[in-house]
């Protein structure tokens, strides 16, 4: 089902409304059959959650930054729930632990740019100052991704960059490849 439900709702009120959405467990997202594989790294979990924290404390989940909007969050997340599920490759394993790249498509054949978004190296702020980026970036026609990168560390942060940037150029060399 989807991320935010259909506008139907068996009492007759529109479904998909904020209340709806924001009610959403941390659970429930994570336990998402088209996220399988990397629902984890959607939000920054590192500093601890529980499961039935609902999609209005995503800004816990993010104690560096201030600013954290809860709808806009979950609309972003709806975003890539509907796109999961009609097969378009979301997340594209760096074969690493810990790290992949979420791709948002432009144009076949346009640049590319990657979104390494903050966090302190003591996480990975995807939601906040990564997948809106990307977004905007994909609009304007640009292929952009969002690299989940392994926290702890400067140095591996720009191993698994050197790693996306090598990825994306690959995948451009390939006919067959996204984007």
């Amino acid at each position: 089902f989807p991320f935010i439900p259909d506008r139907e709702r068996s009492h007759g009120r529109e479904r998909g409304g904020p209340s709806d959405s924001l009610d959403t467990t941390i659970g429930e997202l994570l336990r998402r059959p088209e996220f399988d594989g990397y629902a984890e790294y959607l939000l920054p979990l590192e500093f601890g959650y529980r499961d039935d924290w609902t999609m209005r404390d995503i800004p816990r989940l993010l104690p560096y930054h201030t600013g954290v909007d809860p709808e806009a969050s979950v609309a972003i997340l709806n975003r890539l729930s509907e796109r999961a599920r009609r097969g378009e490759k979301v997340w594209i394993d760096l074969g690493r632990e810990d790290v992949g790249l979420f791709a948002f498509p432009g144009r076949k054949g346009a640049p590319f740019v990657i979104v390494c978004p903050g966090g302190g190296f003591a996480y990975v702020g995807s939601i906040h100052e990564g997948f809106p980026y990307a977004e905007a970036f994909a609009a304007e026609g640009m292929n952009a991704f969002v690299l989940q990168y392994r926290t702890g560390s400067g140095r591996w942060a720009c191993e698994d960059l050197a790693d996306a940037i090598l990825k994306v150029r690959t995948m451009r060399t390939r006919p067959d490849a996204t984007p």
